[in-house]
């Protein structure tokens, strides 16, 4: 996997930081780019915003977020991920929480590691950006 991807982190609040990630797709629909520093925290929220016209995802395209043990960061613990099966039209904001509706549910912690923004079946030559918003504050 290739593509091109960039990374800002830019203040937004009073310890809330956002990861703004723009991509395009390889020709084979996938985007793999360089680990970038994530300060340690949780994830608030995300947000997938794809492309307009023809420089649009394909519909149903996934996006992971791997740390540097490849953990999906925007998975819940039982295997469903926020980032999986996204629109190619609408974007969408989603928070990534572990747990059960036994347990409850929490947001992980992230201790300040590598992170690697990932995309999947996005088809040939695509476009798209995701938003990443960490706290600093204990939630």
């Amino acid at each position: 996997m290739a593509g091109t991807l960039t990374m800002t982190a830019s203040p937004v609040a009073a310890r809330v930081t956002k990861y703004a990630f723009a991509w395009t797709s390889d020709a084979s629909g996938d985007v793999n780019g360089t680990p970038f520093n994530i300060g340690p925290g949780t994830i608030l929220a995300v947000d997938f915003i794809p492309s307009g016209g023809g420089t649009a995802p394909t519909a149903a395209y996934d996006v992971t977020f791997l740390n540097s043990n490849s953990i999906n960061l925007f998975d819940d613990g039982a295997g469903t991920s926020v980032g999986a099966d996204l629109s190619a039209t609408v974007p969408s904001r989603r928070c990534p929480l572990m747990g059960t509706a036994a347990v409850g549910f929490f947001r992980a912690w992230l201790p300040g590691d590598a992170c690697s923004l990932v995309v999947a079946n996005a088809g040939n030559a695509k476009q798209g950006a995701v938003n990443v918003y960490v706290t600093s504050r204990p939630l």
